[in-house]
């Protein structure tokens, strides 16, 4: 992986740990957000796997349609490292937002509700990224190829976080 973008992600973390401390603290009690109230629903929301794979399917291949098209065009370097520092920004926050609410359960909330999935994601956007920065002096073909893989493996991943996911976190839940 890039020093780069590890050096961007966490100013982007810092930023959002230091957003959610500065501003959003002050609106945490009005929100249902990691609530109990949430917390009693999401079994039930999660019946419908169908549904919630289309859904997180559009959520997660939307980022890479806007990477390759944004990684066309002069300000690529800035698209590519824009998201990340966005990415670590809003991990910030919502480990902010965890740890305020729930303590050490509420990290472990988080870490349960993103793996197995985000050791899918993770390598894909690292892959993505690369690609975006050597768009301008590649082979075509390579591309399309690396491209595809990115695909099929965030794919991979929806699918783990529609279907897998839910049993870890139903297994998770029950603690709350």
């Amino acid at each position: 992986m890039n020093r780069k973008w590890c050096f961007i992600f966490s100013f982007g973390l810092v930023m959002g740990v230091l957003l959610f401390n500065l501003l959003l603290i002050r609106h945490l009690e009005e929100s249902l957000l990691l609530g109990n109230y949430m917390l009693r629903e999401i079994p039930f929301i999660m019946e419908d796997t169908k549904g919630l794979f289309r859904y997180c399917l559009k959520i997660r291949l939307m980022p890479i349609l806007y990477l390759v098209i944004f990684s066309m065009t002069p300000y690529y370097r800035l698209f590519s490292n824009g998201y990340v520092c966005v990415m670590g920004l809003l991990f910030g926050i919502l480990m902010s937002f965890a740890t305020y609410r729930w303590g050490i359960l509420g990290i472990a909330l988080c870490m349960v509700g993103m793996l197995p999935q985000f050791l899918l994601y993770v390598p894909a956007i690292v892959c993505l990224l690369n690609v975006c920065q050597i768009m301008h002096s590649a082979k075509m073909i390579k591309l399309c190829g690396i491209l595809l893989g990115v695909v099929l493996v965030t794919i991979t991943g929806v699918w783990v976080e529609s279907y897998v996911n839910i049993i870890f976190l139903k297994s998770f839940l029950k603690f709350f």
